[in-house]
């Protein structure tokens, strides 16, 4: 392609041309894969972002954490006021304790009873009234011990325990307050599972995949850049601005992102086929939208200015995808083209071998 150009410019180029000729520059139009760089901006969420409330209502005796305290997963943030379940906790235990005395004394009678019948010491009636009230004290026992598993279970929901890792991001009552079930009493988020949440237009939807490469740039690390994968496109598209969900995941080891943070990030997409590229100054555009290049064609003894038709797609930084209309072997006016006529003398004074020159 490259030669093609040299010997048409050998060809057309040197011979001096007429005075009006209009001097231009021309390129080759390029053919080669395309790779799309996608910048869109996105907010930081957590995977975890949780409004704590106590599972019974009761009188807070002691917040052990503020807003901006970082804990761990199983760490009391709140205790409230136990005192009654404390008292019925204990008063089961004692029944259980109680039962189960009185199921030993009942085994102890039965294996007596068992013993006294084989000496014929005592009327099979006994025996067996006594094997019976061993499996009623065993019912008893049984009831009471999950009757003590409720009462523990009522105690130790006066404490409000930490369900993940994460920070307090807001405190919502103090010590002395009254809370009801259902009352949020504090939110937890959780800085260690964090998604760059971003919209993106929904052309894009067949495009993107696990393995697309992302790169995420924040303003409070202008030295840093994030490598970053996609978790998860939400097939959902949002229809007031034709966009869909994807979420991208990176490392934050080092906690230093949090949630509501702002991110740029750019997907690097790679089209399967070649397409061919043009710079955006070789493209002119009608007042009817419609879109064409000059093009340089040898007619009898010199050069003139073609207008030809092309149908454009994507315009990724400088280059425009020409879709159709532009044959590959063309020469097309880059610089010159402003005021050109169809049939025109031209004079090619520079050559672009790529059109990324």
């Amino acid at each position: 392609m490259q030669l093609c150009l040299l010997m048409f410019c050998m060809v057309y180029v040197f011979p001096l041309l007429a005075a009006n000729a209009v001097p231009v520059t021309v390129i080759q139009p390029q053919q080669e894969p395309l790779t799309e760089h996608l910048p869109l901006t996105g907010t930081f969420t957590s995977k975890r972002n949780a409004a704590l409330s106590p599972r019974v209502s009761g009188l807070v005796t002691h917040v052990d954490v503020d807003a901006g305290s970082r804990i761990k997963r199983g760490d009391v943030l709140i205790e409230m006021d136990a005192t009654l379940a404390k008292i019925d906790m204990d008063r089961a235990a004692a029944a259980v304790s109680e039962a189960r005395a009185a199921l030993d004394e009942a085994e102890r009678l039965a294996e007596e009873g068992r013993r006294l019948l084989k000496q014929r010491n005592i009327p099979e009636s006994t025996a067996l009234s006594r094997e019976a009230d061993v499996r009623l004290k065993q019912a008893a026992l049984t009831r009471l011990q999950a009757d003590y598993r409720q009462r523990v279970e009522v105690f130790e929901r006066h404490k409000i325990i930490a369900p993940f890792n994460g920070v307090v991001s807001r405190k919502l009552t103090e010590d002395g307050e009254w809370v009801d079930t259902g009352t949020a009493v504090l939110n937890l988020v959780s800085t260690e599972e964090l998604r760059l949440d971003v919209q993106v237009p929904q052309e894009y939807y067949p495009l993107l995949d696990e393995n697309t490469l992302v790169r995420v740039y924040l303003d409070a690390f202008p030295d840093e850049v994030f490598q970053a994968h996609i978790n998860t496109k939400v097939p959902v598209n949002t229809a007031s601005v034709r966009t869909f969900l994807v979420r991208v995941l990176l490392d934050n080891h080092d906690h230093n992102i949090i949630p509501g943070m702002s991110a740029r990030a750019v997907f690097t997409i790679a089209h399967q086929n070649d397409v061919v590229t043009l710079p955006r100054d070789a493209i002119m555009k009608k007042a009817t939208g419609q879109t064409y290049v000059w093009i340089a064609e040898a007619k009898d003894d010199k050069t003139i200015a073609r207008q030809l038709r092309v149908k454009t797609g994507k315009t990724l930084a400088n280059q425009v995808v020409i879709e159709s209309g532009l044959p590959i072997d063309s020469i097309v006016i880059l610089k010159g083209n402003e005021t050109l006529n169809d049939g025109q003398a031209i004079n090619i004074i520079d050559t672009s071998i790529s059109n990324k020159d």
